[in-house]
């Protein structure tokens, strides 16, 4: 067993419990001690590791990137999302794969085989059966997608018993087109085809109007709040707090680093609480709690992984990372750690990262890939 000791705990549990000088256990890849220090836990460690004063809180969880798009960084700023889309990202895409893209327009792939080829790829990564793997089907979006791929892709998340995972109502653009094809916005569409009966996480939800949050309420669908992105692609400003107040679960994401431009996740959380203070005019809004709740356990909820990572207790994978303010002077003072987390802290200031167990981060620097 491994003892991290001197340590200042952000639980971001149901009850937000703080720690300070704390002490966090963990055997093989599990937490089994959370809480103040005492003497049976200490006896217990094979590995004390002091870390005298540093803070630790649950790994952030990011509810919706584009991993694929990650050598597309400042492909084109200053652009609206479809322009973006569709004369940039799109086509730098099908760059990726020429042979297969041309291959694939050649040959009018049909949705049939478009559905079993992502089945093949689905099942091949269930099969893995690694805790650390959670898998969804994700049509891209209602308005790039056929009505025939839409239901294809719910049918099969049915089939394998796994979420959707879809942009919705991301721009105005997106709500005219759908009202011209289908003549609904939208949810509206995606409920007729039972989307909202299935559980699912919508990207983004720009667009929702206080009607469709009341329904999104009763139903399945989670929302991943990508604010950075939204005010990059001038999408608007999602209506987050009126979504958490109806009882919608909301985490907090990046996007892609081609529309953000990177994936930092406490400025998500930053940007997150500002934004919505200032689109209510009332500074009590998304406070620092709900901030910090939204970057670790909100998220994990969101994405179906809430007994597994998300807040520090005991059973819970042992993901967590760890801050040392002593040094930094935009940390100081160091009494007002909540307050920091979310107002102060950058991505560079933190030093350890560790994922079920094992330390994947060390004084900054990735252990697990070169750079």
């Amino acid at each position: 067993m491994k003892v991290y000791r001197h340590v200042n705990i952000v639980t971001c549990d149901q009850d937000f419990h703080i720690y300070l000088d704390g002490v966090l256990a963990v055997k093989d890849s599990q937490i089994v001690y959370v809480g103040q220090e005492k003497p049976e836990v200490l006896e217990q460690a094979e590995q004390i590791i002091d870390y005298q004063g540093a803070w630790i809180m649950p790994g952030l969880v990011n509810c919706h990137t584009h991993s694929a798009m990650t050598g597309l960084r400042g492909i084109r700023d200053d652009s609206n999302l479809h322009e973006w889309l569709n004369d940039y990202i799109w086509p730098a895409e099908a760059e990726f794969t020429p042979d297969m893209t041309t291959k694939a327009v050649k040959e009018a792939e049909t949705t049939a085989e478009t559905i079993a080829r992502t089945r093949t790829i689905i099942e091949e990564i269930l099969g893995y059966e690694n805790p650390n793997f959670k898998v969804m089907v994700a049509p891209h979006s209602p308005y790039s997608c056929s009505r025939d791929l839409l239901e294809a892709s719910l049918d099969m998340a049915k089939e394998l018993d796994i979420p959707i995972h879809i942009h919705v109502a991301e721009t105005k653009e997106e709500s005219g087109i759908i009202l011209k094809r289908y003549g609904k916005r939208p949810l509206a569409f995606l409920e007729e085809l039972g989307y909202l009966n299935h559980p699912s996480v919508f990207a983004h939800g720009v667009e929702l109007n206080e009607r469709e949050i009341e329904r999104l309420a009763t139903s399945h669908v989670a929302i991943a709040h990508n604010p950075i992105s939204n005010l990059k692609l001038a999408s608007g400003i999602a209506p987050i707090i009126q979504l958490q107040k109806a009882g919608v679960l909301v985490g907090i994401a990046t996007d892609s680093v081609a529309s953000n431009n990177n994936l930092a996740m406490f400025e998500e959380g930053r940007t997150a609480a500002l934004l919505q203070k200032m689109k209510s005019g009332d500074a009590s809004q998304f406070p620092i709690e709900t901030a910090l709740k939204a970057l670790t356990i909100e998220g994990a909820k969101v994405l179906g992984m809430e007994k597994q990572i998300g807040s520090l207790e005991v059973g819970k994978q042992a993901d967590f990372l760890v801050i040392q303010p002593q040094g930094k002077i935009h940390l100081q003072p160091q009494e007002n750690m909540l307050s920091h987390l979310v107002y102060a802290v950058k991505s560079s200031d933190v030093d350890d990262v560790y994922i079920a167990g094992e330390q994947v981060v060390k004084q900054g620097k990735v252990l697990t890939v070169e750079i």
